[in-house]
């Protein structure tokens, strides 16, 4: 039903903006409980802008294939500043906010919108040029932050991309200290998304929103994006290099002081653990995760399951690891828990040949100076979109992993 409403809408939408029967289209619009937005990048139209962070350096490491040489892009990231607006519509599961009538989205989605398409929490429909906003019902609240985005709800979105904005807007005006940041439920039900929230909060106070929950804010402040990792591809487009970027100064200061709230002690760099990173039974997708373990087992890994520690046992675990392995995903994050300057970590993970350019994890691994390799994880048909890489079932050769292992632990 929602994909009719929003087809519908789209069908609608060169009616109801162009011609002598606009009027008409919009109420057509209207009926379904939709309306035209234009689209203006966060910064235009604001009442008042306040500078967080000056512009600094990005680079960029695609994932080091065993055999290959890792390439590595560098440039300018953009200051990141606040941006003060009046009555908008709120969730914090998208990047995108309505105001009036427009709908304000980050610059580098807009430049990116006929390759990257995004979460709208259900707020709005945007295929890269029509954008149709929802009528929804909603709350109204007098001030907040919008610190959400796109995969909010996921580990490494929301630690990569939302925590470090929670962290920036202790920087801003006194005037703003009493304004609650808003967030996506996970961050309350979740004990590891509460617990590595309360390590940034400092003192400000936090409002929690369900997916299909809006808030009308009367004030509203943005902060931009301090760390750019496209959520999804429209279908046919795979990862490129250019659709990631973060500043590396602030993302290492803001990791560095995270790490400094959950391990206390200095870990043991001697001899680390070997770990495998396992899955949940009846996760999305499925691989032949028995056989890896147990081929990992003879080199002397451990099989680990990071959902079931709590926060501080995570860092704990990670803080110790020389060596991991395990299917590229959330899990990865933990290796910010170990000082790669000291002690790096190696890794080895596996993609599917179509996220060659796949630059989330391997870009963290090599601004934190650890090493992370990968293999190619085979599916039994051929990859039509992100989203069905997300959810395909695949396997990795045993022979490649046992020849990877070799060369991860010099055995």
């Amino acid at each position: 039903m929602e994909n009719l409403r929003a087809n519908s809408a789209r069908m609608l939408y060169s009616w109801a903006q162009n011609g002598p029967l606009s009027a008409l289209g919009c109420k057509l619009l209207a009926q379904i409980g939709r309306y035209p937005v234009g689209i203006q990048a966060i910064g235009e139209g604001s009442q008042s802008e306040f500078p967080l962070l000056e512009e600094g350096l990005f680079s960029v490491s695609t994932p080091q294939w065993i055999g290959t040489e890792q390439n590595v892009a560098s440039g300018i990231f953009p200051p990141v500043g606040a941006h003060l607006y009046e009555n908008c519509l709120v969730s914090p599961y998208t990047p995108g906010v309505l105001s009036s009538r427009n709908l304000l989205l980050p610059r580098s989605l807009i430049a990116s919108r006929s390759r990257v398409t995004t979460d709208s929490g259900g707020l709005f429909y945007y295929d890269g040029s029509v954008s149709i906003s929802k009528l929804p019902k909603s709350r109204s609240i007098p001030e907040g932050i919008h610190v959400g985005g796109a995969g909010s709800f996921n580990w490494f979105h929301f630690i990569i991309e939302c925590l470090p904005k929670c962290l920036l807007a202790q920087r801003l005006p006194a005037e703003f200290s009493h304004f609650p940041l808003l967030l996506p439920e996970e961050c309350r039900k979740i004990p590891a998304f509460s617990d590595a929230l309360a390590c940034v909060l400092g003192g400000r106070n936090v409002l929690y929103l369900k997916r299909e929950e809006y808030f009308l804010v009367r004030r509203l402040l943005v902060i931009d994006e301090i760390s750019i990792s496209p959520f999804n591809l429209r279908d046919g487009n795979w990862p490129k290099i250019q659709d990631y970027s973060h500043n590396n100064d602030f993302i290492l200061e803001f990791l560095s002081f995270f790490r400094s709230k959950l391990i206390s002690r200095q870990p043991s760099l001697k001899v680390g653990r070997r770990v495998f990173l396992v899955r949940p039974e009846k996760f999305r997708r499925d691989y032949n995760q028995s056989e890896l373990v147990e081929v990992a087992r003879d080199f002397g890994f451990e099989p680990v399951a990071p959902e079931s520690l709590t926060l501080r046992e995570q860092a704990d675990l990670f803080s110790n690891v020389e060596f991991a392995v395990g299917p590229s995903g959330a899990a990865w994050v933990g290796m910010i828990y170990r000082n790669g300057k000291n002690a790096p970590l190696r890794g080895l993970s596996w993609l599917p040949k179509e996220y060659e350019y796949f630059c989330s994890y391997s870009s963290l691994a090599h601004i934190l100076d650890h090493q992370l390799m990968f293999i190619t994880a085979c599916t039994d048909h051929p990859l039509t979109s992100t989203r069905d890489a997300y959810i395909s079932d695949y396997k990795v050769s045993k022979v490649d992993f046992s020849c990877a292992l070799q060369e991860l632990v010099g055995e």
